[in-house]
Protein backbone atom coordinates (compact mmCIF):
# COMPACT_ATOMS: atom_id res chain seq x y z
CA UNK A 1 0.00 0.00 0.00
CA UNK A 2 1.22 3.30 -0.57
CA UNK A 3 0.76 6.35 1.10
CA UNK A 4 -2.06 7.46 -0.87
CA UNK A 5 -4.13 4.49 -1.68
CA UNK A 6 -6.28 4.57 0.81
CA UNK A 7 -7.58 7.69 -0.96
CA UNK A 8 -9.06 6.19 -4.06
CA UNK A 9 -12.78 5.37 -3.64
CA UNK A 10 -14.20 2.61 -5.01
CA UNK A 11 -14.76 2.05 -8.95
CA UNK A 12 -18.44 3.11 -9.10
CA UNK A 13 -20.55 4.54 -6.60
CA UNK A 14 -22.85 2.86 -4.35
CA UNK A 15 -26.52 2.81 -4.51
CA UNK A 16 -27.01 4.58 -1.65
CA UNK A 17 -24.56 7.23 -2.09
CA UNK A 18 -26.23 8.27 -5.43
CA UNK A 19 -29.59 8.24 -3.64
CA UNK A 20 -28.47 10.40 -1.50
CA UNK A 21 -26.59 12.83 -3.45
CA UNK A 22 -29.45 13.11 -5.51
CA UNK A 23 -31.98 14.19 -2.43
CA UNK A 24 -29.32 16.97 -1.39
CA UNK A 25 -29.43 17.96 -4.49
CA UNK A 26 -25.78 18.13 -5.43
CA UNK A 27 -23.21 15.57 -7.56
CA UNK A 28 -20.75 13.64 -5.29
CA UNK A 29 -17.00 13.80 -6.93
CA UNK A 30 -15.90 11.59 -4.65
CA UNK A 31 -16.66 8.37 -5.87
CA UNK A 32 -18.72 7.67 -3.07
CA UNK A 33 -15.87 7.45 -0.53
CA UNK A 34 -16.79 7.10 2.82
CA UNK A 35 -17.68 9.89 5.34
CA UNK A 36 -15.04 11.58 7.58
CA UNK A 37 -16.53 11.20 11.13
CA UNK A 38 -15.55 13.66 13.51
CA UNK A 39 -13.55 12.57 17.06
CA UNK A 40 -12.72 13.84 20.11
CA UNK A 41 -9.84 13.99 22.10
CA UNK A 42 -8.88 15.83 25.35
CA UNK A 43 -7.38 19.18 24.50
CA UNK A 44 -4.32 18.57 27.43
CA UNK A 45 -3.74 15.85 26.03
CA UNK A 46 -3.20 17.28 22.44
CA UNK A 47 -1.08 19.74 24.38
CA UNK A 48 1.12 17.11 26.12
CA UNK A 49 1.60 15.66 22.91
CA UNK A 50 2.37 18.60 20.91
CA UNK A 51 5.01 19.34 23.37
CA UNK A 52 6.87 16.42 23.80
CA UNK A 53 7.18 16.57 20.08
CA UNK A 54 8.61 20.25 19.87
CA UNK A 55 10.54 18.87 23.16
CA UNK A 56 11.79 16.15 20.37
CA UNK A 57 12.28 18.15 17.30
CA UNK A 58 10.67 15.23 15.45
CA UNK A 59 7.47 17.19 13.81
CA UNK A 60 3.71 17.95 14.38
CA UNK A 61 0.89 16.30 15.86
CA UNK A 62 -0.78 16.11 12.26
CA UNK A 63 2.32 14.40 11.45
CA UNK A 64 1.83 12.02 13.81
CA UNK A 65 -1.50 11.54 13.24
CA UNK A 66 -0.84 10.75 9.70
CA UNK A 67 2.03 7.91 10.48
CA UNK A 68 -0.62 6.24 13.51
CA UNK A 69 -3.65 6.28 10.65
CA UNK A 70 -1.06 4.84 7.78
CA UNK A 71 0.92 2.28 10.13
CA UNK A 72 -2.78 0.92 11.06
CA UNK A 73 -4.03 1.25 7.50
CA UNK A 74 -0.86 -0.83 6.24
CA UNK A 75 -1.71 -3.29 9.27
CA UNK A 76 -5.07 -4.16 8.30
CA UNK A 77 -4.01 -4.48 4.45
CA UNK A 78 -2.02 -7.60 5.87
Amino acid sequence: MTRFDYLAGPDKPRKKDRKSAKKAGRARDDGGADPVEAVQVRRDTVRAVARELRHAQVGTVDDLVETLLLAWLRDRAR
